[in-house]
């Protein structure tokens, strides 16, 4: 039975725990090197799943196994027959992306470069009765036709990848996104991105990717490293980063930059489930750099997208953080950048931010949150996603009443005296 057992075991466990299914619903499968599909049985509580549990189906079709595999096994092996670069699929019922599917509509994944690129073409097949080779055929079309995410009508996702982890990582992404959508609807429209926007976007950032500056280069500052993963996993624990990619890093007494590949998915540190895990670069690391080289008093930088903060981005809508006191003086006033800075004028993310203005966001991209420590850079990162979300949430009772400026100017006498 192997890793892979393991593995697919191990994902749907994250899947249930996430709430991105439900005891009985779901499954996944994953494509061994002898053609044989392992996947999830049929009527076993997915939160309790274990590798002993899952099924496998042979090249012939023969089972073996304690359980009978998935109803859904059909649309599995259509799905492996006409895509053989893919090698795990999953299919779930996420809540915000079910909301699209039964409102019979798509996310839109052209709202920022990198949703953009890990998204691609989004699927979207037509109902047909579960369990059966009519299902199989329009998903399996989608799949045939390049995308790799398919909404399903009235029933929710089929996502595939070249292995568990990627699946799951695309999963998660595109639920983040569509929250994201749904919290921006309550304020109105989002934008979408030209095709021209997103082309420009991915050639700059691929024109100024370097080197990324990984663990192994830094010997003495294991306990960095182990520092920035911790807050990853731990956001990921929350709900603040789960399917958002995150940059992140610290500066080293030298003068130096300890960072992590921002697509390194944070529940997924073991090599048997992520293969070469800490293999990628950090295509913002040169922004690190800007902003470390402008300011001697930042010692860490976290940059991020989570799923409420995303609904202002996608709006390319300022966030007004003078709800609470402990909003603005965390995040003082946010301001608010043009999208196309990053690709034409990255300079301008590193000037906006200050003393006085910890926090910059760029619309359609991204929120930067400094700090002197790495907690404290984290600590805006949280406090931003909950100012968010509280003012999605206060926008559905009527107005919302934002501190005063004397009210402002009382607490900066407070705690920024001399400003």
């Amino acid at each position: 039975m192997g890793g892979t057992a393991k593995n697919i075991a191990r994902a749907l466990g994250i899947i249930y725990r996430k709430g991105l299914t439900t005891t009985s619903g779901g499954n996944l499968s994953a494509l061994d090197s002898d053609g044989n599909i392992w996947i999830t049985p049929a009527g076993v509580d997915k939160g309790a799943l274990t590798e002993a549990d899952i099924v496998r189906i042979g090249p012939q079709g023969g089972v073996e196994g304690r359980h009978l595999p998935s109803s859904e096994h059909p649309f599995h092996r259509a799905i492996y027959r006409v895509r053989p670069d893919l090698r795990a699929i999953i299919h779930a019922h996420p809540p915000a992306i079910t909301a699209f599917s039964i409102a019979r509509r798509k996310p839109e994944a052209q709202v920022t470069p990198y949703y953009a690129r890990m998204c691609g073409a989004l699927g979207y097949a037509d109902y047909r009765l579960p369990g059966t080779d009519g299902l199989a055929e329009v998903i399996s079309a989608c799949f045939r036709g390049g995308c790799n995410m398919v909404v399903m009508e009235n029933h929710g996702l089929v996502v595939g990848g070249s292995h568990v982890a990627e699946a799951l990582q695309r999963l998660e992404a595109l639920e983040t996104l569509s929250k994201a959508q749904l919290y921006a609807a309550m304020s109105g429209d989002i934008r979408i991105l030209s095709g021209a926007e997103i082309s420009h976007g991915l050639q700059k950032e691929a024109e100024r990717r370097e080197p990324d500056l990984l663990q192994e280069q830094f010997p003495a500052h294991h306990a960095m490293m182990d520092d920035l993963l911790g807050m990853r996993y731990r956001g990921w624990k929350s709900n603040l980063l789960t399917g958002v990619p995150v940059s992140m890093s610290v500066r080293t007494p030298e003068g130096g930059i300890v960072s992590a590949p921002p697509e390194l998915p944070s529940w997924a540190l073991k090599p048997d489930l992520l293969p070469d895990a800490l293999s990628g670069t950090d295509p913002l690391i040169w922004l690190h750099r800007l902003i470390y080289q402008r300011h001697t008093d930042i010692g860490a930088i976290f940059i991020a997208a989570p799923a409420f903060v995303l609904s202002f981005l996608i709006r390319h809508e300022s966030m007004n953080a003078r709800t609470i006191p402990e909003s603005w003086i965390l995040l003082r006033d946010i301001p608010l950048l043009d999208g196309s800075v990053p690709a034409d004028d990255p300079g301008r993310i590193a000037e906006a931010l200050s003393v006085k203005s910890p926090v910059v966001m760029v619309a359609g991209h991204f929120i930067v949150t400094t700090g002197k420590t790495p907690l404290q850079a984290f600590d805006r990162l949280e406090v931003a996603e909950l100012t968010a979300r509280t003012l999605r949430m206060a926008s559905c009772l009527g107005n919302i009443h934002h501190l005063s400026d004397n009210d402002i100017s009382g607490l900066r006498e407070k705690y920024f005296p001399g400003e």
